[in-house]
């Protein structure tokens, strides 16, 4: 079932909950498998400075990367595959795909043959949704020595509304957007997206702050090229289409990603748990 059905739209919070879910899924109650919600696992976040893509970073610094290398085409129609990039062919025997569902529904990386229906069926049952963020610099702290915290808008003509205050202790808010609310905010540009984060920080801290932001940065993930959205989420009804999606193709596809994980959907860890799995699926099927 959706999340929607569940739910009481008529409850005081009703609205305050359908907008954190939608900065928790990235995606409108509507449009989430109510098995997305019992099915996560939900760790402790911990913030990292300058970013979790630092970390990431550090950790894979070692590892060869091609940047800028776009995948136009995999042949898989004889033995081996072959990936045709903007900076040549590539020959295997395998080939794995960690590319998110954003790209794959898109159509922009051509396969031959096409792949079957249950895979595009898996891959059209898990979109991949939208959570922006907006982080705000001030020039003097402007939460005072209780600020520090996540805090929640409740007043529903303010929107959607959650932002983490003060991170380990410095100026800066992050305000969360999700769902239909954070693609429209996004096709507005950067100004509006900012002037919405403020507001939001506002609506606690008093309008003071305003005259304290200095610099200000915003996501824009529905709209990046390399990967069409954030994040994946299970349609209602489609919260089995994780394990479909994980299932390789003929023995020379294979899949990974946080959209492959249950459990650990959405998260950088979930994303590195598939590859070791595919990993391992692999190695299998080259030793026989």
């Amino acid at each position: 079932m959706a999340v929607a059905d569940l739910v009481d739209l008529e409850n005081i919070y009703a609205m305050t909950f359908v907008n954190m879910m939608a900065a928790n899924y990235a995606q409108d109650i509507d449009q989430v498998s109510s098995i997305e919600v019992a099915t996560v696992d939900s760790g402790p976040d911990i913030p990292i400075l300058n970013g979790y893509g630092a970390l990431v970073a550090a950790w894979g610094g070692d590892i060869p990367v091609s940047l800028n290398t776009k995948v136009e085409r995999i042949d898989y129609s004889k033995n081996g595959v072959s990936v045709e990039t903007t900076r040549g062919t590539l020959r295997a025997r395998t080939v794995l795909s960690t590319v998110s569902n954003g790209i794959l529904a898109s159509g922009e990386i051509e396969f031959a043959p096409a792949l079957p229906d249950w895979k595009v069926e898996a891959v059209l049952g898990l979109p991949t949704g939208t959570l922006n963020k907006v982080c705000l610099h001030f020039d003097e702290d402007v939460f005072g020595a209780d600020g520090r915290g996540f805090h929640v808008n409740c007043n529903e003509d303010a929107g959607a509304g959650g932002f983490e205050a003060s991170v380990m202790g410095q100026n800066t808010a992050i305000v969360f957007i999700g769902g239909r609310h954070s693609i429209w905010l996004e096709k507005q540009g950067q100004q509006a997206s900012l002037d919405f984060a403020v507001n939001q920080v506002a609506e606690v801290f008093g309008n003071d702050i305003r005259q304290h932001v200095t610099r200000s940065i915003a996501t824009a993930w529905a709209t990046d090229p390399w990967t069409r959205g954030s994040y994946s989420c299970a349609l209602p009804g489609q919260g089995s289409q994780r394990a479909e999606l994980a299932r390789p193709v003929d023995d020379r596809l294979f899949f990974a990603g946080e959209a492959t994980t249950v459990g650990d959907h959405g998260c950088c860890h979930g994303a590195f748990s598939s590859g070791i799995r595919a990993a391992q699926d692999i190695s299998q099927t080259l030793s026989r």
